[in-house]
């Protein structure tokens, strides 16, 4: 790898670091405030529901609460696309966001070339 690579594979981690610290620490505090604030009220609903139906509840508040998390997330990693000039639109940046995210397939969508290591490494 060459000084220049080295110093783009570098500042890459730079500015990636914090955002994925940034995003684990939403994610871990938003699962914190739904343990001590929404489980102790199912746990009380619980007793008077059919086990199957309280399942069901859970379950769909939980699922809920990780997707809203998990918006919030690919947001802020869209609009770090946005500023560092990766891609062109709002739109098209959380779409590749979500996409990195899930990997649920893959759009056809690509970041601009702007230099960085981490970007030619990804196409």
């Amino acid at each position: 790898m060459s000084q220049t690579e080295q110093m783009l594979w570098t500042s890459d981690w730079a500015w990636s670091m914090p955002l994925i610290i940034l995003t684990v620490v939403i994610h871990v505090l938003g699962l914190g405030l739904f343990h001590q604030t929404v489980v102790p009220s199912l746990d009380r609903s619980m007793n008077r529901w059919h086990p199957t139906g309280a399942f069901i509840v859970v379950m769909g508040v939980t699922i809920s609460v990780v997707t809203v998390l998990h918006a919030l997330e690919a947001t802020i990693w869209a609009a770090a696309y946005r500023l560092l000039g990766a891609l062109p639109d709002a739109r098209r940046a959380l779409l590749y966001s979500l996409s990195s995210m899930t990997t649920y397939g893959h759009a056809n969508l690509y970041l601009m070339e702007t230099g960085s290591s981490w970007e030619r490494s990804r196409h």
